[in-house]
């Protein structure tokens, strides 16, 4: 009876969720509007689903025109995160808790891996069914040992270290920073925990140099400062968003802006949602 409920209940979600997107879609594709998010999952479910789009990513070739128009950097992340996975089992850390998403979980490429996952504050959807593991901890100071992971994923969070927290994910008074350059404490102790050839996957939006306070935006002297820490170890990979998203090189995502629509309610006629630019590292460790 407990598995009928559950079944049912996930069924009107969906249903639900297929009509707030068809709002969406009927309202002009307005970001952040209502059957926005609806619309974005199910665009993130279909492009990591499909074969030839994470082909694309993992070869850097040209994504199609016009990729997720009106939709946020997650179109972007997602698919590459996934197109960089091996298909080998592999003990992962997620940094940031970007991928304890049950629509990321289900894609085949995690069945054969253990997670762990990272965050300053409690994850109110857990998977311990799936045998994913949880810790609470500052990923700038961890309890695990080095050389631990074998593959390290840092999704759209070091924008948010040492910045204040506590304006959304954190009441404590310690996570409300203001310093610049503290992201570089999370990138060497991840570097601590992954194993000699181990990959760090990092993204972050990226452009001009921008602090929305609870986050900030990168720019080249922040990225630079990886590239600069870890020589030889960085590959850098720049999508940026016109009418769609689209692979791009440095000189032109490096002008990029952020929308911020917690300071900005008025939407852009090309219908940016978030970054107008994402950077995506890939570090290996020597």
């Amino acid at each position: 009876m407990k598995n009928k409920l559950k079944k049912l209940y996930k069924s009107i979600n969906t249903l639900r969720g297929k009509g707030r997107a068809f709002i969406y879609l009927k309202s002009g594709k307005k970001p952040w509007s209502r059957g926005y998010n609806e619309f974005k999952w199910k665009m993130i479910k279909t492009v990591i689903s499909d074969p030839k789009v994470l082909e694309v990513f993992k070869t850097g070739k040209a994504l199609p025109e016009k990729y997720c128009f009106g939709l946020d950097e997650r179109v972007i992340e997602f698919p590459w995160l996934i197109s960089q996975m091996p298909d080998r089992p592999i003990d992962i850390l997620d940094a940031g808790s970007t991928l304890n998403h049950e629509i990321i979980l289900d894609h085949p490429v995690f069945k054969n891996k253990k997670i762990t996952i990272a965050n300053i504050v409690p994850e109110h959807n857990c998977f311990y069914n799936r045998g994913i593991s949880y810790i609470l901890s500052d990923i700038r100071k961890m309890p695990f040992k080095g050389d631990l992971f074998d593959m390290i994923t840092c999704i759209s969070t070091l924008e948010h270290v040492g910045m204040d927290n506590t304006i959304i994910y954190s009441k404590e008074n310690k996570y409300q920073e203001n310093n610049k350059w503290l992201y570089m404490e999370a990138v060497e102790e991840l570097m601590r925990v992954l194993k000699s050839g181990g990959k760090l996957l990092i993204t972050v939006p990226f452009g001009v140099y921008e602090n929305h306070r609870f986050f900030q935006q990168f720019d080249h002297e922040m990225v630079k400062k990886i590239s600069d820490k870890f020589p030889s170890q960085v590959n850098e990979t720049y999508f940026k968003y016109g009418e769609g998203w689209q692979k791009a090189d440095l000189k032109a995502a490096a002008d990029s802006h952020y929308f911020d629509i917690h300071t900005n309610k008025n939407i852009r006629e090309d219908r940016l949602a978030a970054a107008q630019a994402v950077v995506c590292l890939e570090i290996t460790k020597k």
